[in-house]
């Protein structure tokens, strides 16, 4: 995972990269953590649901997400919430998308995120060579 040795002789002046799952990745741990947060949010609320049924439900939510995501339709967390929770067949109020949408929000622990290997010899390759790297994400 070397850039080029002669970026400069080609005239290349700057390059970008996508954030997620390239240069940095989410804990594996993420995924189980917003699913096991969700269900609390839900069983709450006298929802009955278990684990394999919201793991069902939001890798659903993710296939629609990524269906989205390849149409470049941006998805706010509202809407990936609301889609989630028609999906499981739940009713609900303002105060259980809010809750939900804050599980979405937060993310993963920065402190469990890791880098791509590599990234680092890759990103400070480029900048000895004078190329701009910039970072993009959705």
């Amino acid at each position: 995972m070397n850039p080029p040795a002669a970026s400069s002789e080609v005239g290349l002046s700057g390059v970008t990269y996508d954030f997620w799952n390239t240069i940095f990745a989410e804990s594996p741990t993420a995924f189980e953590a917003r699913l096991s947060a969700n269900v609390a949010i839900l069983t709450e609320r006298g929802v009955e649901i278990d684990d394999e049924s919201m793991r069902v439900g939001m890798g659903r939510g993710w296939e629609w997400y990524r269906d989205r995501w390849h149409r470049n339709v941006q998805t706010r967390p509202e809407e990936a919430v609301e889609r989630l929770l028609d999906i499981l067949g739940v009713e609900s109020d303002a105060a259980v998308i809010r809750e939900m949408v804050d599980v979405v929000v937060a993310g993963t622990d920065p402190a469990t995120m890791s880098t791509a290997p590599g990234v680092a010899e890759v990103l400070d390759g480029w900048r000895e060579r004078g190329v701009r790297v910039g970072v993009i994400c959705d």
